[in-house]
């Protein structure tokens, strides 16, 4: 079972050519872009079980269903979906919490 919050799958690159090297940063910033996203979704979710498809991840993102899909080692093919998500992982989610304002719209 996958632990909180959870991490991107990132790639190293440490050779000099500059393409490979920008195409690597590229990479991981979708990465983070995913992880944190799904971060979100958990931590604003109450339910303990919950399943998420890398479709409309890339949907809702603007990446590939690939790029969603490498940049979380912890899903199956088509998706991730978390069980028995205690108070311990909403304490490591916390700062992945929307507040609401008065008008009921995500700060």
């Amino acid at each position: 079972m996958p632990r909180f919050p959870l991490r991107p799958n990132l790639k190293k690159y440490r050779g000099s050519q500059e393409r490979a090297a920008q195409k690597n940063r590229e990479y991981n910033a979708t990465a983070r872009k995913v992880a944190a996203y799904l971060n979100r979704l958990v931590a604003n979710n109450p339910d303990t079980t919950q399943q998420y498809m890398f479709e409309d991840i890339a949907e809702a993102l603007g990446y590939s269903v690939d790029d969603v899909r490498s940049a979380i080692s912890n899903g199956g093919y088509n998706g991730i979906t978390f069980q028995d998500i205690d108070e311990a992982d909403r304490r490591d989610l916390a700062g992945y919490k929307l507040l609401s304002t008065e008008d009921g719209t995500d700060a």
